[in-house]
């Protein structure tokens, strides 16, 4: 992944971060650390598809792979 594709995803979790961890801590009961681990693995899983849906961008593929 690029520096680029890497501060796009920052700065997009960064924004939505709040949102997710008040959603996490709904989902999990109140448990902090619960969220908090439900969160880190949603950043890795989102990071892996924003790096993968740049890729298809970058290379003129649509959301199923096909080229567009």
């Amino acid at each position: 992944m690029d520096d680029a594709t890497t501060n796009r995803f920052w700065a997009v979790w960064n924004e939505l971060r709040p949102q997710l961890l008040k959603l996490s801590l709904q989902r999990t009961g109140g448990h902090w650390a619960d969220a908090e681990d439900a969160l880190s693995i949603a950043m890795l899983r989102a990071l892996q598809a924003f790096d993968a849906r740049q890729h298809d961008l970058n290379s003129g593929t649509g959301e199923r792979g096909h080229r567009t």
